[in-house]
């Protein structure tokens, strides 16, 4: 049986019984079959006819797959003014429905897998010559999440929590810190004679710490959930795109970049400038090369005379810098902030190697930003910022030698007003304590990302005074 006929026969159940959501998640799934064999006419009949029924706000979660549906076959039809106006529609519903939810973790969940409506709105906006509408497009998929993150941290200090809540939220890091020791332990005794049973002891260790750290993520869920000032939406607005360009010298440029699954778009925003580019490759392809050259550079070991790691950094510069830089928007400009997206986030954008052999370091000071709104607000609390003190940690120093000369940098720069802690003496124990008295706190070491539990993600220090030495996100 052909999936539209099952679909039709769900759609005829659906109004035999009265249900209008039920048929119009059908008629939505008829049209995207009918869109995918290439009839958008089609199609979009089928969008609209659930629209009708759903029309209303009673059910946003099936009433923005109708309106995106129907905006990608009216962009095949090239209607593309209706178009924009069915995927603002999908939009609208998407963040109505983010808003309710409180828990940054659930809106993070939920908004996964519904970036595509936003990079298909930005690009049919570059395609007609609306730049600042597909920066808009945009910001709106990154920013307001990121801004909310921003201000919910002003909202933690100072609130307070019920004391049982505090003291099991101790206990949990306390244990997390004991059984990763023990995991530790274990996992390095596997040459003994009695491997056998190190092998479950380590198993046991490791199946503990994973319990540990699920229960720590609910009980921070639950902090969020008894704390109705940190359940409390901003509802951010973003920042139109002349205010980014308000906040940028001369002499400094912001690239954003949208992956799309269809398209990739990259925004360039200056002083006196906004220009975009269809870079002509999709997400698939660009986390392919992004994956390989990762995986290339990874491997330093010498191969003969050729150094291998440098032709997908050149093709990766050709793709992402090479269109602004044809454009001739990099002259005369320092500083490039760049606002990844997707898969570029995994690329260090200053190894990228240019038509001159070059670092784009070399040539370039490389920020990043997680969005131009965010960019807007961080640059708007360190208006009025002294930086008068510095705190400078470099505890591998042997893995990265290179770290020695940053040290010795910032302490020239700084002199006596630079705390500087190198080797076992840039403990995290000493972090936590001096952190909070420095204006510049510089880490010369190792992140580790962990994406199955981001809050266990940390920057590695060394370890002493009841520390283990990793900066862990919790």
């Amino acid at each position: 049986m052909s999936a539209r006929l099952i679909v039709q026969e769900a759609l005829e159940a659906f109004r035999s019984v009265g249900d209008p959501v039920g048929q119009a998640a059908a008629l939505s799934m008829l049209g995207d079959l009918e869109l995918n064999l290439g009839v958008p006419a089609r199609a979009e009949e089928l969008y609209a006819e659930g629209i009708a029924l759903v029309d209303g706000g009673q059910a946003p979660d099936v009433s923005w797959q109708l309106h995106a549906g129907r905006g990608r076959a009216l962009q095949e039809l090239l209607s593309d003014e209706r178009a924009v106006s069915e995927l603002r529609l999908a939009i609208d519903e998407i963040e109505q429905t983010s808003r309710g939810l409180t828990l940054v973790e659930t809106q993070s969940d939920y908004l996964a897998d519904k970036w595509e409506v936003y990079a298909r709105l930005a690009e049919i906006e570059h395609d007609r010559g609306g730049v600042a509408a597909a920066f808009e497009a945009s910001e709106r998929l990154r920013a307001r999440r990121v801004v909310e993150l921003l201000d919910r941290g002003r909202v933690l200090q100072g609130s307070e929590v019920a004391e049982a809540l505090i003291g099991r939220e101790q206990d949990l890091r306390w244990r997390i810190r004991q059984l990763t020791r023990q995991t530790r332990a274990t996992t390095s005794m596997g040459t003994r004679r009695d491997a056998p049973a190190v092998d479950r002891a380590a198993l046991n260790f490791t199946y503990a710490l994973r319990d540990a750290r699920k229960e720590y993520s609910e009980l921070i869920a639950q902090l969020r959930r008894e704390m109705p000032e940190l359940a409390t939406l901003v509802g951010a607005a973003v920042a139109p795109v002349g205010e980014v360009m308000a906040s940028l010298s001369t002499d400094e440029l912001m690239l954003e970049y949208l992956i799309g699954d269809s398209t990739a778009i990259v925004l360039a925003v200056g002083h006196d400038t906004v220009w975009s580019a269809d870079l002509e490759a999709a997400r698939p392809a660009i986390a392919s090369l992004i994956d390989f050259t990762r995986g290339v550079v990874a491997d330093l070991e010498p191969r003969g005379e050729r150094e291998i790691w440098r032709a997908p950094l050149a093709r990766l510069y050709r793709l992402l810098i090479g269109p602004i830089a044809e454009a001739g928007l990099l002259d005369g400009k320092r500083r490039l902030i760049i606002v990844p997206h997707a898969e570029l986030h995994y690329l260090p954008f200053q190894a990228l190697i240019g038509d001159d052999a070059s670092f784009l370091v070399e040539r370039f000071e490389i920020l990043y930003a997680p969005s131009g709104t965010a960019w807007l607000q961080l640059a708007e609390r360190q208006s009025d910022a002294n930086y008068d003190r510095a705190l400078v940690l470099a505890p591998n120093i042997e893995r990265l030698p290179a770290s020695l000369a940053e040290l010795e940098g910032i302490r020239e720069i700084y002199s006596d007003h630079a705390t500087v802690l190198a080797r076992d003496d840039a403990r995290e124990d000493r972090f936590v304590t001096l952190a909070g008295t420095a204006d510049v706190v510089h880490l010369a070491t190792f992140g580790y990302l962990n994406k199955t539990n981001p809050l266990f993600s940390f920057v590695e220090l060394a370890p002493g005074g009841g520390h283990d030495g990793r900066l862990e996100v919790h």
